[in-house]
């Protein structure tokens, strides 16, 4: 029996902790030696013909993270109902295993198992004082005790024990009791308090991101770094190239036997050279009516453009009669082109008499300008030209 509890101690110090991820407790049940005082009561077998007794036990030990073994000293006294009293004093080991470390509430729930030497001093029925050996079983609950803020374990005990007696010269005396044990104490560490280490992540100095040329690209990736502040541009930081020049604006060409209207604006005048008329008369000679020609067909390939059809005069003779005769002029280019096929819609014609000069009237060759008919282009509303699509 006393090699098997030996090994139970050398494998229970030499075991691994079979909870590796267990933190260390930081409590009177953490690793290290103890000492446990102890007050018991012991409720005895009928057998033994004594009364029940309080005692005392002291503990050292050493515990791990799932398991501990100590050795203990003990004693109690049961009176003895002639008189007197029996003394039971013993010596020896104990063994307590945690079983449900893992499990949270329950983690201070002890199996305890136990052996011992004890001395037996006048007990009734036995002639001579005599050695016997207890065997002891139970559970002990060592929950941490915060008291005084002092580091301790209270300690609770429930224990069966089976007390063997050695042969004795009396056969008829009983060879074992069973008795029940209810002890009480705290268990105070030896050992200092473990120094958790604290894993801390060492300082990172941030490098804030830089953006040199302050053109909202970061230098990383700047690969033009000395755009002007504020300049517009691309992904790269580099300022785009210059957009393309815009191609040049088609010519407004009114002269020569072809007309190109693209490039013309609405109130473009074109002086109808060629279109002249006979004194004191409104009727197209063959020159003019030929002179017409490049009109009536740039009218027909510009569709989106209508006319106005200006007739003007010098300031020679009566300025109403002028009037007059400026807009019949007007009206005989008008008829004109309409007969030629122009809409009529798309021609009008206005006779300005000689309100609108512009040359001096002081001169023959002033007088001869001033003796105009010409056309202002305006904008046919929502027109469009389908030769130039």
């Amino acid at each position: 029996m006393k090699r098997t509890l030996l090994l139970l101690l050398a494998g229970v110090l030499s075991a691994p902790s079979p909870a590796q991820d267990v933190k260390p407790r930081q409590d009177a049940l953490r690793s290290g030696f103890y000492v446990t005082p102890l007050l018991s009561h012991t409720s005895v077998d009928e057998d033994r013909g004594t009364d029940d007794g309080i005692g005392y036990a002291l503990a050292g030990g050493y515990r791990g993270n799932f398991a501990a073994v100590e050795l203990m000293g003990s004693g109690v006294s049961l009176d003895n109902p002639g008189g007197g009293s029996t003394s039971l004093q013993s010596v020896g080991i104990n063994m307590l295993v945690a079983p449900l470390v893992m499990v949270p509430g329950l983690r201070d729930v002890h199996l305890l198992l136990g052996y011992a030497l004890n001395q037996r001093e006048d007990h009734p029925g036995f002639a001579e004082d005599d050695d016997t050996y207890f065997f002891d079983a139970g559970i002990a609950y060592l929950p941490h005790l915060p008291l005084f803020d002092l580091d301790m374990a209270l300690r609770l005990e429930y224990l069966l024990r089976t007390d063997t007696q050695q042969p004795v010269f009396n056969d008829t005396a009983p060879r074992e009791f069973s008795d029940t044990l209810i002890r009480l104490g705290v268990q105070i560490p030896l050992s200092k308090r473990p120094v958790i280490p604290v894993t801390t992540t060492p300082d990172v100095a941030v490098v804030e991101p830089k953006d040199t040329d302050d053109d909202g690209v970061l230098d990383d990736t700047d690969q033009c770094p000395d755009t002007p502040a504020g300049a517009t541009v691309d992904q790269q930081g580099c300022e785009p190239p210059p957009p393309p020049a815009p191609p040049p604006p088609p010519p407004c060409v009114t002269t020569g036997d072809a007309w190109q209207l693209d490039g013309c604006e609405a109130g473009t005048r074109i002086v109808l050279e060629g279109v002249n008329f006979d004194t004191d008369s409104a009727k197209l000679d063959t020159a003019a009516k030929a002179a017409l020609r490049v009109a009536i067909q740039a009218l027909r390939d510009y569709p989106r453009f209508d006319v106005l059809v200006g007739g003007h005069t010098d300031n020679r003779g009566d300025a109403a009669y002028n009037q007059a005769l400026s807009q019949r002029r007007a009206s005989a280019v008008r008829a004109h082109l309409v007969s030629a096929g122009i809409p009529a819609d798309r021609v009008e014609a206005a006779g300005y008499g000689e309100t609108q000069p512009v040359q001096d009237n002081d001169t023959p060759a002033g007088r001869a300008q001033n003796r105009r008919v010409d056309l202002s282009l305006r904008l046919v509303p929502g027109g469009k030209d389908d030769t130039n699509e």
